[in-house]
């Protein structure tokens, strides 16, 4: 995995406006289906994917945005080009609601679960490759929602605590050791420096 940052190119996703609500509809079992600025989200992921899809195979993406779901389309790129990829996402939060466990609706906390194949239909089809539960690596993940707890542990989702810190880098090499990775996709939030 190379650790140096020299991006290819440098292009910008619009930010869209969106009314903040969302109609919460409900799927078969009667569970809500609300995403917030979904219509806008969308519309940013479909941009962010004819950008990345003109890029050469050996382009690196820096991404920089305001929450995590921007990461969607970068990440599902790069797990198509690289199969098997370890995804490690330092992080407070999981971001592993679906739309119906959300207590919000809001998908910066759904990212990883679309990322898995589990969010809503309308960015589903603008990924070009889904994650595995045993790709992902949480670093520093500390307030999960209970449905999000259920499903790390369900699938045996690796955490690593962010503390001690002196121990981490070990700790984190293990752990992609142990997962055989030949590349990673490392997701910051900086809301993991929080104490």
């Amino acid at each position: 995995v190379e650790s140096v940052l020299q991006p290819s190119s440098v292009s910008a996703v619009p930010i869209f406006e969106a009314e903040n609500s969302c109609d919460p509809g409900v799927d078969a079992k009667g569970q809500s289906q609300c995403v917030r600025h979904l219509e806008a989200i969308t519309r940013q992921a479909r941009v962010a994917r004819a950008q990345l899809d003109e890029l050469p195979p050996s382009a690196r993406v820096f991404t920089c945005g305001g929450d995590c779901g921007v990461e969607v389309v970068p990440v599902a790129r790069a797990s198509r080009l690289w199969p098997g990829l370890a995804v490690v996402w330092f992080d407070a939060h999981a971001d592993l609601n679906t739309p119906a466990s959300s207590p919000s609706g809001h998908f910066h906390g759904m990212p990883v679960r679309t990322l898995l194949g589990d969010g809503p239909p309308e960015l589903l089809q603008l990924l070009p490759s889904r994650l595995e539960p045993s790709q992902l690596i949480y670093v520093g993940a500390r307030s999960l929602d209970p449905p999000e707890q259920d499903y790390v542990d369900s699938h045996a989702v690796t955490l690593l605590s962010a503390e001690p810190a002196s121990s981490l880098p070990d700790r984190l090499s293990a752990a992609l050791r142990k997962g055989r990775f030949g590349a990673a996709y490392v997701h910051v939030d900086l809301d993991v420096l929080d104490p």
